[in-house]
């Protein structure tokens, strides 16, 4: 933990228990994901679909997004496992972090490191897709993300400030490189047939693509959980 860290998590801090409106504003938005993710990929579709009627195109930027997404959020999940754990702001006794009324969100997440922010890696990787096809909806997006989605995790005490721009730069980086990349000649073809034969498929796929997103992974998140504490339970 750095003094900037300290610095700003207790300045914003200061504001907690003072307003109940602000705080339960805070805890609304951060508890629904008609207020998060949903946003962005709902203007990730908005920017796509003004472009295209298909999905593979001849650029792959959308099969390049997804690809950036994956790979993005299993890079945020090695770092959490593999760098020394950090404790959440709300769940570190000596910073004295006051927690709003009726926020209990923080619970399942005690045994998750807090570097980096998965959410910040995942929702910049998002908008660094939608302003790579459209630089206005692009700004609106990061707007939104900052707004609605990282500074009330920080609020909140569910991050650090270093959390968020660090998971912020790993998804920036990678959703960069993976729409910059080169991919073999003969995938866009294969995908475009494959998008021909099975349409249906295909949009199905994306619809679960941009749940997941939609939903920053909470599910699959849920369910590693579960299925950690299985593994425990199995090996004790």
């Amino acid at each position: 933990m750095t003094a900037f860290d300290v610095d700003i998590i207790l300045w914003l801090n200061r504001y907690c228990q003072n307003s109940r409106i602000v705080d339960g504003l805070m805890i609304i938005v951060n508890r629904y994901h008609l207020f998060r993710g949903l946003v962005v990929v709902a203007l990730l579709w908005w920017v796509w679909t003004a472009r295209s009627t298909r999905l593979v195109t001849h650029d792959l930027a959308l099969v390049r997004t997804v690809i950036g997404v994956f790979i993005a959020i299993a890079v945020a999940r090695g770092l959490q496992n593999m760098l020394p754990h950090r404790p959440r702001p709300v769940h570190d006794p000596e910073l004295g972090f006051q927690v709003p009324p009726g926020f209990a969100g923080a619970e399942a997440l005690g045994s998750w490191s807090s570097f980096p922010s998965d959410h910040a890696v995942l929702i910049v990787a998002l908008v660094v897709a939608v302003l790579h096809l459209d630089r206005l909806i692009g700004s609106l997006a990061l707007v939104w993300a900052v707004v609605m989605v990282l500074l009330p995790r920080i609020y909140l005490g569910l991050h650090y400030p270093s959390d968020i721009v660090g998971g912020g730069i790993v998804g920036a980086a990678i959703m960069m490189a993976t729409l910059r990349s080169t991919l073999p000649a003969w995938l866009g073809p294969e995908l475009a047939g494959l998008e021909d034969r099975y349409r249906g498929l295909a949009y199905a796929g994306f619809f679960v693509f941009s749940y997941l997103c939609a939903t920053m992974f909470s599910d699959v998140r849920e369910l590693l959980r579960v299925l950690g504490r299985l593994a425990e339970i199995a090996v004790s």
